[in-house]
Order: structure tokens, then sequence, then C-alpha cells
């Protein structure tokens, strides 16, 4: 179905939003970092890593890929929220192994056998029935723009070379005309062998 709006605004509101989304991710990835930041000053403060520890910069690396994936091809693969929910429950169970009840870890533990279970599936029809990977959002604003200026170049590179080659037949024939082999200058002043045996003839007569 066609947009009601005219191309011209469609481009316009589709600037603004890509835009925005741009500016999200630089957010999302900055937070990131700075939540990663404080981990680490954590861990030097209390001169401890723990297994919590380890598994939080895990689930900061996921969100760090799924910005990554997200600015590549403008969309997120189902697999990445699901491994950060495998990991956050194995966190959750880790820090409060002592304080949860044990049917609450059962829970937690059946909960994180279906995520990855339907990680499985997912990865099982994704073997069977590929589709082809499509870029959308900014990430295919981007690809067509680096597309377009590849285009410009290519499609300027013969019309250069083409005028380059009329310079270089008009220089050529210019200094043909202006006679860069000059004639030689012994014929010219009459001192060939046969330019003096006529003049020595003449006088003869």
């Amino acid at each position: 179905m066609s947009s009601s709006l005219s191309k011209r605004y469609t481009q316009v509101f589709l600037k603004i939003y890509y835009i925005i989304e741009a500016i999200l991710l630089v957010a999302i990835m900055l937070s990131t970092l700075f939540a990663i930041g404080n981990e680490f000053h954590h861990v030097f403060t209390a001169r401890a890593v723990l297994l919590t520890d380890i598994l939080l910069m895990f689930i900061y690396l996921e969100v760090l890929s799924m910005v990554q994936q997200f600015v590549s091809y403008g969309k997120i693969p189902v697999r990445y929220p699901i491994y950060i929910a495998i990991m956050a429950i194995a966190r959750y169970i880790t820090l409060g192994m002592k304080e949860l009840d044990g049917i609450f870890v059962v829970w937690l533990s059946l909960a994180a056998l279906i995520l990855a279970m339907a990680t499985l599936v997912i990865r099982f029809g994704h073997h069977y029935w590929p589709y082809k990977p499509t870029r959308s959002g900014f990430a295919a604003f981007f690809e067509s723009k680096l597309n377009n200026n590849n285009e410009e170049k290519t499609s300027e590179s013969p019309l250069r070379q083409s005028s380059r080659d009329t310079h270089q037949s008009q220089t050529h024939q210019k200094n043909a005309h202006q006679g860069d082999y000059p004639p030689d200058n012994a014929a010219l002043q009459g001192n060939t062998p046969q330019s003096a045996a006529q003049q020595e003839s003449g006088k003869e007569k």
C-alpha cells in the first residue's frame, strides 16, 4: 500500500526518523559503556571478581551486540534478547542462591530451559528455512546513499576518460599543425649537394 503523503514529505519524515533512531542507538551504547565502567570500578574497589559480575558483563556485551546488529541491518534477531534473558536468570539464581526458595529456583531453571529450547527451535528453523538477510531502517538508508555515490563515481569515470582522450588527441593535432617535427635547415638554406650541383650547372651555362 502506497503512502498518502507525497514523496518529498515521506523522505523528510524518514530522514527525521533515521536521525532519531541513530541518536537513540548512540544513547543506548553510551549508557551501556557507562554501566560497564561502573561495574569495572566496583570490581576494582572490591578487589574481587564474582561470577555475578562476569555474567553482568556478558549481559552488557549482548546489549552492545544488539546495537551493532541494529546499526548493520536495521533490525535485531530474536535470539539476542533471549540470550540476555537466560543470562539474567542465571545471574539472579547465582546472586540469590541462599535466599531463594528451592521451588522458585526450579521454576527459574525451567524458564531458562524453555528459553534455551526456543533458541534451538529458532536456529533449527533458520537452518532449514533460511531467509535472505536484508537491511531496513537507517542501515538501508545509508547503504542506498553509498550505492548512489558509487554509481555516480562509476558513471563519471568513463566521461573523464573520454574527455581526457579527446584533449590528448586535440593536443596531438595542434602540435602536428604547428610542426613539432621541424624541417631540415640545410634543405631550407639550399646547402644540399643536389642544390649545389644545380647552381654550378647554371653558372656554366
